[in-house]
């Protein structure tokens, strides 16, 4: 906590594209691996990584950043948000679901 604590969020609006970009790439490669029992997992070694869950977060500080521009948000930059949102919803929706014995 006080390691959070002393990060300055302001940093994240200078990465939040590569955050952004990062995490699709994340997203893609669940589906590219075959996960383990449908999980939606990408293996690193011992660990395994589940991007949805940081999707999430990240996605908010890049709708964050977009609308935090000095310029005024007119219907186009609507549409180009709504775009910026459906890309990691859809790859989220497309991942196999942990499927369990019946």
């Amino acid at each position: 906590m006080v390691a959070l604590a002393m990060f300055d969020y302001r940093r994240l609006e200078q990465i939040s594209t590569v955050l952004y970009v990062g995490t699709l790439f994340a997203l893609l490669a669940v589906l590219a691996t075959h996960p383990a029992r449908g999980a939606a997992v990408v293996p690193l070694g011992p660990f395994q990584l589940q991007p949805s869950e940081f999707a999430t977060l990240v996605l908010i500080v890049a709708i964050a950043t977009y609308c935090s521009a000095d310029r005024g948000l007119v219907f186009r930059d609507l549409v180009r948000l709504v775009l910026m949102s459906v890309l990691p919803i859809l790859l989220v929706i497309k991942q196999p679901d942990l499927a369990l014995p019946s």
